[in-house]
């Protein structure tokens, strides 16, 4: 555990793919709280930002589009990573929700389904991004870090759990990964512990995994940006139109991630 501290934890997530939900995590297995490094913290600028973190308090959360350079940064500091993605069709979903929420300047004046089909095709939306034509290219802006060195890859559909719409079992498998990446303890009443409770919210406090057992904590929904998570939500918001211009931008990604066999769906 001495040595754990000593480490930075780095979550590196796409955006509206399971960044509060990864985090809490962390949270409540760590007892450490996260730093938000912003969408264009790289370079330099990465660098003095980990400089000044404390690793016995808090860990960094981060959409870090990859580069070499950045991953040997994190290298040379020696941290302890992870890499948190979803299914891109959910993600636009939760993205175009979020946008309307939070960014409604951005998208005024269009449709819920004009903002998909946008988030699909073109670059308009993706203001932090601007040189990313579209989720194909958004993606793959990422993607890399799944083969970054000494990496833990999560799936957002194998941590959310049942009330996301995926299974106690893949969840409680998902959080003992999670623990044994840090380097902690695997203590099997510990870990089933959590994932009995990781939905269950009665307060919203974080404990060392240590005292897992003495506690409840909620994963799903602990976060004002948390809007369902429910995995295949895009089958309720996608029109024809929107299906047909994803797979021709897009199909041969949800194949890479294994989200489809083909385009037949």
């Amino acid at each position: 555990m001495a040595q754990q501290n000593k480490k930075i934890i780095v979550s590196i997530t796409i955006p509206k793919s399971g960044t509060n939900l990864l985090s809490e995590c962390l949270c409540m297995i760590t007892g450490k709280q996260p730093v938000f490094v912003g969408h264009s913290s790289q370079g330099t600028v990465l660098e003095q930002k980990l400089k000044k973190i404390n690793p016995k308090l808090s860990f960094f959360n981060s959409h870090l589009i990859y580069t070499q350079y950045d991953e040997s940064i994190l290298n040379n500091f020696h941290t302890t990573k992870f890499f948190m993605y979803r299914d891109p069709r959910d993600q636009i979903v939760s993205f175009a929700y979020y946008m309307i929420k939070s960014w409604p300047h951005v998208v005024q004046n269009l449709s819920f389904d004009e903002i998909i089909m946008l988030l699909i095709k073109s670059k308009k939306l993706y203001i932090h991004w601007p040189n990313l034509n579209g989720i194909a290219e958004f993606y793959r802006a990422f993607l890399p870090w799944k083969n970054s060195e000494e990496i833990c890859i999560i799936r957002f559909e194998d941590l959310v759990g049942p009330q996301g719409g995926s299974s106690d079992a893949i969840q409680f498998k998902t959080i003992k990964k999670i623990v044994t990446h840090l380097g902690l303890d695997t203590e099997e009443k510990k870990i089933r512990a959590m994932a009995q409770n990781i939905n269950d919210y009665t307060h919203k406090k974080i404990y060392p995994v240590d005292k897992v057992v003495e506690y409840q904590n909620n994963l799903f929904g602990g976060s004002p940006t948390f809007r369902s998570g429910q995995i295949g939500a895009w089958r309720n918001n996608f029109k024809e139109a929107h299906k047909i211009a994803f797979k021709e931008v897009a199909g041969q990604l949800l194949i890479d991630l294994g989200y489809e066999k083909d385009f037949d769906w």
